[in-house]
Parts: structure tokens; C-alpha cells; sequence
């Protein structure tokens, strides 16, 4: 699927019989692939059409609440909560990872991972890896490979955001009946389509832009590809830094706790995008909850220019917020991305506010400005 306007997306949801789009399994998949109902088939189909009320009926909830959603990791804990009331006894939900170009298991239901497993990208042969790679649903009726994702009998469907593989959906055996059916795919296909507009929708775009240029000599510098920490209770000296390489023709963008607004009044920053770490969800505002979009929002804009500077304030926020650990993991990412896509990354970081394990650990991943 391809949302490249807001009709498209509409139209793609109006409603759980709508013609599916993705296709089926290649060649060699053929002989494991099935479609037919149980042996029992009219026993089956009358069972499928008892059940197609109350299916409708929580494609059409869980589309009503992602509507009202803002957050990406509540809006993907929607979609797993309807896989589970659709019945199926497995699945999960995989995000593609492009920096370490890999499938990365997110979320699911019973199923032997933890979250961060993965998947090399360049397993092609990998059913999931070929779902996404191909950006259309596989289903498979023996997946020896993936008997620990889904069962015996499980289908792959990709979430393709702008003709992109955003990351799939993974479902087999259903708790009413062993066997996946035609209808459990067209089902995950609307839940897919929906993931993919919730996402598309609720994507912050942040453009690479230069503050008017000074013509002072710069002050500071700072290498690219390289992260910094610069120790103090309230943002000064690292804001100071980044108004420095921004009006010296390097394109910057804040991820701060303090209102973007009090930032641009004190340091005449007034077209460096900012983004604002709070769960109010108001425009330009980032949940806590929401590291992936986060790091989603940073990758696009480090990409879109030569050279780049990101300013990041409150990981003592998003320590409380979520755990140390994840937000190490996080910074590690952003890290990789600063490499990849030649920019530089500023923390901002109060010593106080973290004990001295985690400050030990922690400081190893910049250098101290």
C-alpha cells in the first residue's frame, strides 16, 4: 500500500472486506502454501460467517482508536491487542531497522522472543525478511524456520509506509481452529493498512534549515560523527554550542524537555526545527514512550543534509520515563546514525540525576565537552 494522500489512506480503511493489495507466496513457497478451509467445509463456513460480525467489529474499534491516538507505541499496542481478539494464539510485530538493516521483533504474543531479536535483512530467504523485502503478504503453510515466531501455520504481512517497508505483521494458529484462513489474512492486511496510515499520519517531518548566518567567527567546532556531553543542571552551555554551529551554516534540530518556544525567545533561534519531550501531544511534541518514532523523526532529518547537528536535552526525563537502559540503548542508536549520516549529537546532562553505575556507563558513549 501506498498512502500518498490523506484519500488514499482513507480509502484504504473503509472497511475490513476492502480488495486486498499484497500477494501471495513466490514459486518455491507454492507447495507449502494452502487456502482451502478445514476438511469440513461447510462446518467452516458457517463458523466464518458467525464470526464475520464480530470481526468487522473490532477492525472498525481498533480503526476508531487509532484515530484518536497520537502515540506510535500505543498505536502499535492497538494493533496487538486486536491480533489477540481476533483469535490467533501467536503473533507478532516486527519493525525494520534500516540503519543496522535488520527485522526487529517489537511486540507479541506467544512467541519465544524478546524484544530486539532480529533478523538480518540479507537473509533473503527468511519468509519475513521476504515478506518485507518484496512488500507483499506471504503465507505459508510449513515455516520450519519461523516455529518459534508463529506455529506451523502462519502468514507474514508487510506495513508499507510511502512505498517503503515500515516492518510486518506475523500471525498463525487461531484458538477456535489450528488453520489460518483466507479471511485471518484479509483481516491482518486491514490491521496492516491501518498501522501504515496511523504511522504515515502521525509522522513528524523536520526539514534542514540554517539560522541566519553570523558573521562572527565561530566559537566553537565540533567533528562530525561523533557525540558530546556537556555536564550542567539546565541547558546553557550546550545550547550555547549548537546556536553556535547553527548560525555558522551547519542545519540543527533540539529534542528538549524546555518548551521549544522559551528556547527560541532566549537564543534568537527562530528556523531550527524543535521538537518538544513531553506526553502533553500537542504539535511538534514527542512522547516518552515514543523513543522509535524519536529516532525515526532524527534519522530522516540527518539524511536530508551533508552535515548536521542534533541537541539533545532530558535524558534524565526519559530515564524516569522509561528505564536506563533503554535510553542507553537509544542514545547507542543515535550514535550509529551520527556516523552514518555525518552529523554530531550534543547531550545535555545533569551528573546528579544518575547514580554512579549508570554515569560511569554513560559517559562512554561521548566525549566530554
Amino acid at each position: 500500500m501506498n498512502y500518498n494522500s490523506k484519500n488514499d489512506r482513507d480509502s484504504s480503511l473503509k472497511s475490513p472486506t476492502a480488495t486486498r493489495t499484497a500477494g501471495y507466496a513466490p514459486e518455491e513457497y507454492k507447495s507449502d502454501v494452502g487456502f482451502n478451509l478445514d476438511d469440513d467445509q461447510p462446518l467452516a463456513v458457517e463458523r466464518e460467517i458467525a464470526e464475520r460480525p464480530e470481526r468487522i467489529e473490532i477492525l472498525l474499534n481498533a480503526k476508531e482508536s487509532m484515530q484518536k491516538e497520537k502515540s506510535w507505541e500505543k498505536g502499535l499496542k492497538i494493533i496487538e491487542k486486536s491480533m489477540n481478539e481476533l483469535g490467533f494464539r501467536r503473533y507478532g510485530i516486527f519493525l525494520v531497522n534500516p540503519l543496522r538493516k535488520k527485522l526487529e521483533f517489537h511486540s507479541g504474543k506467544g512467541v519465544n522472543l524478546s524484544k530486539g531479536t532480529s533478523i538480518r535483512l540479507r537473509d533473503s530467504e527468511h519468509v519475513g525478511v521476504k515478506c518485507v523485502l518484496e512488500k507483499r503478504t506471504i503465507r505459508v503453510k510449513r515455516c520450519p524456520k519461523e516455529k518459534d515466531i508463529a506455529g506451523s501455520d502462519c502468514v507474514w504481512v508487510p506495513i508499507i509506509i510511502q512505498n517503503q517497508p515500515f516492518g510486518a505483521l506475523v500471525a498463525g494458529t487461531k484458538e477456535c481452529r489450528g488453520s489460518v484462513t483466507d479471511e485471518d489474512v484479509e483481516d491482518l492486511e486491514m490491521l496492516a493498512g491501518m498501522c501504515a496510515a496511523f504511522i504515515d499520519r502521525r509522522s513528524i517531518v523536520v526539514e534542514p534549515v540554517t539560522e541566519e548566518r553570523s558573521q562572527t567567527t565561530p566559537r566553537y567546532w565540533l567533528d562530525s560523527m561523533e557525540a558530546y556531553i556537556v555536564l550542567e543542571e539546565t541547558p546553557g552551555k550546550s545550547v550555547e554550542i549548537f546556536s553556535d554551529l547553527v548560525t555558522h551554516g551547519i542545519p540543527g534540530c533540539v529534542v528538549s524537555r524546555v518548551h521549544p518556544e522559551k528556547l527560541r525567545k532566549k537564543y534568537n533561534l527562530v528556523k531550527t526545527p524543535m521538537l518538544w519531550l513531553s506526553r502533553a501531544g500537542v504539535e511538534l511534541s514527542v512522547s516518552p514512550d515514543d523513543l522509535p518514532k524519536l529516532e525515526y523523526i532524527i534519522e530522516d532529518f540527518t539524511r536530508k543534509s551533508t552535515e548536521s547537528v542534533i541537541l539533545l536535552d532530558g535524558v534524565e526525563y526519559l530515564m524516569t520515563q522509561t528505564s536506563f537502559e533503554d535510553v542507553l540503548q537509544y542514545v547507542q542508536e543515535l550514535k550509529d546514525i551520527m556516523v552514518i549520516n555525518n552529523s554530531r549529537l550534543i547531550i545535555s546532562l545533569y551528573r546528579d540525576a544518575l547514580s554512579q553505575r549508570e554515569y560511569s556507563v554513560f559517559v562512554r558513549e561521548a566525549a566530554l565537552l
